[in-house]
């Protein structure tokens, strides 16, 4: 019996590595940025909203995982060595999974995303706006790694991630929650927007070599590794200059010491990023650990203090 079960374990093994569930937390950390945005305007808590639209944010980053792992699979199985936080699940390569796995699995994630998409916009939260943020949502999910678009391989992907994730992800939860000051939330999530193109762009680093060789011209890949540093770091910059501006045109003083807390952080990523850690493999983890890390800390501390 213990024999039948081991390859039905294992592939489910697979399968939920393929998943990346660790990547999962940051989609419900900036959902819940904006239900929180939304709280802070006075806004009554819908749960039922909120499962849905966090329902449809997590299969969105599935959909997205698995379309990356099996639309990069030559650039993956280049990698002279695997990053812990980039360069797809490792699973495709390592034969662990029949590739079309991973496309019947992304498929899978957004027909679901597109069902509950649909449920939200005509039940839960009618509406053309719920329809539009979630349909774009979803196709931009759909185009980063997958053709017809492949918008990773073009240069723009770091930036349609980065609007993606940091703005759009947020404006869904603050929209099912009955937002509606549209203009200034989107304000008040520049900065991590980029704070979150920046990490995009620090864990491409250690990617370059592979995707390059498999045609795959991302950022870092178009303007070199020094350009794409250096790119990261003023991505950083940018997070923190834009705070007095955007507290001069009404952002709350505490939105802006929410992002200041965590600035020796990001000083410390730039300090690194201007000494050579996107060459240096030893420091590829760390670099990438720490970008994620600012990202979700920054949400989850603006979220506190808007809460608050």
């Amino acid at each position: 019996m213990n024999d039948g079960r081991r390859p039905a374990v294992s592939r489910l093994r697979a399968l939920i590595r393929l998943a990346r569930p660790h990547f999962l937390v940051g989609g419900v950390v900036l959902h819940g940025l904006g239900v929180a945005l939304a709280r802070g305007e006075g806004r009554p808590l819908d749960a039922q909203s909120l499962l849905w639209g966090q329902l449809v944010v997590t299969l969105g980053q599935l959909l997205t995982h698995f379309s990356n792992d099996y639309f990069d699979l030559v650039a993956d199985q280049l990698h002279p060595y695997r990053p812990q936080w980039s360069g797809g699940s490792g699973v495709l390569p390592a034969g662990l999974l029949p590739a079309r796995w991973a496309l019947i699995a992304a498929c899978c994630a957004g027909v679901a995303a597109l069902l509950s998409a649909a449920w939200l916009a005509l039940v839960i939260r009618p509406g053309a706006l719920t329809a539009l943020l979630l349909g774009m949502a979803i196709g931009v999910a759909w185009s980063y790694s997958s053709p017809p678009l492949r918008l990773h391989a073009t240069g723009f992907g770091e930036v349609a991630g980065a609007g993606l994730l940091a703005i759009l992800t947020p404006l869904i939860g603050y929209h099912l929650q009955g937002g509606t000051r549209y203009a200034s939330t989107v304000l008040a999530l520049l900065p991590m927007a980029a704070l979150q193109l920046a990490m995009l762009i620090n864990v491409s680093l250690p990617d370059m070599q592979s995707d390059g060789a498999a045609g795959k011209r991302t950022m870092a890949v178009r303007i070199g590794p020094r350009r794409a540093t250096t790119a990261a770091a003023l991505s950083y910059l940018a997070a923190y200059l834009l705070l007095p501006p955007l507290a001069a045109t009404g952002l709350p003083w505490g939105h802006s010491l929410a992002y200041l807390a965590w600035s020796p952080l990001a000083a410390w990523q730039i300090r690194e990023l201007l000494h050579g850690a996107g060459q240096d493999p030893r420091r590829w983890d760390r670099l990438a650990f720490w970008s994620i890390g600012l990202v979700v800390g920054s949400a989850v501390t603006v979220g506190a203090v808007v809460v608050w």
